[in-house]
C-alpha cells in the first residue's frame, strides 16, 4: 500500500466511523429483524419517466448501431 492509498483509507475512515456510530446510537445494533426485505414500493411518476427514458435511449442506440454496422453498405462508411 502506498502513501496515497493509506491517506485515502484514513480520510475515508474519518468520514464513515462517525456515521456508523451515529446510526448505531439512533437505530441500535444490527439484528436479524433489520435484514427483512420491506414490501416493494411502487415507482414514483418521475421514476417511471426516467425508466422509460432509459429504455428508449437503449432502443435508439441499438437501432443506430444496427443501421451503422449492419444495414449501411460498406462503401458508404468510407469518408472521402
Amino acid at each position: 500500500m502506498n502513501r496515497q492509498q493509506a491517506t485515502e483509507a484514513i480520510l475515508t475512515a474519518t468520514l464513515w466511523i462517525p456515521y456508523v456510530v451515529c446510526q448505531v446510537m439512533s437505530n441500535g445494533f444490527l439484528a436479524p429483524a433489520n435484514y427483512v426485505d420491506p414490501a416493494p414500493r411502487p415507482f414514483s411518476t418521475i421514476g417511471q419517466t426516467t425508466n422509460l427514458a432509459e429504455y428508449l435511449t437503449v432502443v435508439a442506440a441499438g437501432a443506430a448501431a444496427l443501421w451503422r454496422y449492419v444495414l449501411l453498405p460498406k462503401d458508404a462508411t468510407q469518408l472521402s
